[in-house]
């Protein structure tokens, strides 16, 4: 796994801001995973995925096809 974050401080508060929107939306704890780029992400069904922007403020929300997601699509 590759890490995204320059440090333990960042991926935690990464993942904390997703803590508080899965509490706000009553989603599992479950979702909340590690992607393959070491992002804290939220799966959903197949193509879902919210992240964080990075800003510490908020979020981004991805929805379409699985494989239609290309690597280059995520940067």
């Amino acid at each position: 796994m590759i890490n995204t974050y320059r440090t333990a401080d960042e991926a935690d508060r990464d993942k904390a801001q997703l803590v508080e929107l899965f509490e706000a939306l009553h989603a599992s704890p479950s979702v909340l995973r590690r992607n393959d780029d070491g992002l804290w992400t939220q799966r959903g069904r197949p193509g879902c995925y919210i992240s964080t922007w990075g800003n510490g403020k908020g979020w981004q929300l991805v929805v379409a096809p699985e494989d239609e997601i290309s690597p280059l699509q995520w940067t």
